[in-house]
């Protein structure tokens, strides 16, 4: 009986993730739903677009709810209300202050939000019937909103946006379309395009967020043939090379050659440009001493074969004089022949010894003159600048189970 109820248990648990799995989908694709919608409006606000910033925050809610986001709506249609003096937006911007106070008991933006309110109540209470109600409709963002509609932002500098061949904007770019596929593009001096076909279909409201690539920058090394090439201590080649693809920022280029200092500068690669250098190598001294012992010993061998050479000729003559027959007025030249001979023997052996030494030596420094690649000073890291406070929302889904409950959990961080 007790293994029975064990497998029914085991079996129950495993329904249980099974049901949890496309629930937990879901609520992914709406939480990166949500980020994106949420970026969209942090840069709409900060371009002045409200209305758009509006409609962002109300969509991003929508899809996962979270305080903050309550918040910036709140923000929102406070700065609409001070450009258009619509009492809608006033009585908006107070219920969302509101609701936000409600969900937030301490800490986070909840002193912000007091200040904010104080300063719209005293407004309201000039400008709205006394027996009017304020509610929020934040809730309903979903029901009064465009059936159809995309919303693509990108946190590229100077980015710019266009949907089916219209105008480029900044982001984010939020417009109701027709259910079917449409193509944009997202831009900017510097990065590589983005340009991609969307099927949205009807009752759709797409998100989409997207960060374009930097142009990676060339440099083209321009110099004599076999040297050594690394950046920033990574080796890439030896010349002639075709033009490096680097990422922009600061670079250490060494370049060391048999024969040749080495060298090594500080480049700045600057996004999608081409520069061309050209190396200036100059030699060592120890190449130049090479240069010396092999001259030198080239010179030694040629003394010591003209020496042999001599040697040999001598010793023609003492031959021929042998043949022909030694007299007493012949004896006294062959003995000198044998003589300059013998000497010319020493003197050769003597030369070739000593040049090939030199030559040996000239050889080995001319060949073991290769200097090392200069390693790159060490760098600081530079932390990244902090994220403008309410322009960004880091957002996480964690699915949760307990005893009774299979749900899921959305994190955010702003």
């Amino acid at each position: 009986m007790s293994h029975a109820r064990r497998a029914a248990r085991i079996l129950s648990v495993a329904l249980l993730f099974t049901a949890l799995v496309p629930h937990a989908a879901r609520a992914a694709e709406d939480v990166e739903k949500a980020k994106a919608l949420f970026n969209a409006g942090a840069k709409a606000y900060t371009n002045g677009r409200y209305l758009v910033a509006i409609d962002s925050f109300r969509e991003a809610y929508a899809a996962a709810p979270r305080p903050a986001m309550i918040f910036s709506l709140a923000q929102a249609y406070r700065r609409q209300y001070a450009v258009d003096g619509d009492l809608e937006k006033l009585k908006q911007a107070i219920a969302n202050y509101r609701l936000y106070l409600d969900q937030v008991k301490e800490g986070e933006r909840r002193a912000d939000a007091v200040a904010a309110l104080g300063e719209l109540e005293v407004l309201a209470a000039a400008r709205l019937p006394r027996d009017g109600t304020i509610t929020s409709t934040t809730s309903s963002a979903a029901s009064d909103a465009p059936k159809t509609k995309v919303t693509i932002t990108s946190p590229t500098p100077g980015a710019r946006i266009s949907l089916d061949g219209s105008k480029p904007i900044e982001p984010p770019l939020s417009e109701a379309v027709t259910p079917g596929k449409h193509r944009y593009k997202i831009s900017a001096e510097g990065y590589i395009d983005e340009e991609r076909e969307i099927n949205i279909a009807p009752g759709d409201q797409r998100a989409i967020e997207s960060e374009l690539r930097e142009r990676p920058a060339l440099l083209d090394i321009r110099g004599p043939a076999g040297a050594t090439v690394a950046i920033d201590g990574k080796l890439v080649g030896t010349t002639p090379l075709p033009a490096q693809e680097l990422e922009p920022g600061a670079r250490f280029l060494a370049v060391s050659r048999n024969g040749f200092r080495p060298y090594s500068r500080e480049i700045v690669a600057q996004r999608g440009e081409r520069d061309i250098l050209a190396l200036n190598l100059t030699r060592t001294p120890q190449r130049y001493v090479s240069y010396v012992f092999l001259g030198a010993g080239a010179l030694t061998l040629l003394s010591g074969l003209g020496a042999g050479g001599k040697a040999l000729g001598a010793e023609g003559r003492a031959l021929e004089l042998k043949k022909a027959g030694l007299t007493e007025s012949t004896l006294r030249e062959y003995n000198s022949a044998l003589a300059e001979r013998s000497a010319s023997t020493i003197a050769a052996g003597i030369a070739l010894g000593v040049g090939a030494a030199i030559g040996l030596t000239g050889f080995v420094l001319y060949a073991f003159d290769a200097p090392s690649l200069p390693l790159p000073p060490a760098r600081k890291e530079k932390k990244p600048e902090p994220k403008e406070k309410g322009s960004t929302m880091d957002m996480a889904y964690a699915p949760v189970v307990g005893p009774g409950f299979a749900g899921a959990a959305v994190i955010g961080r702003f």
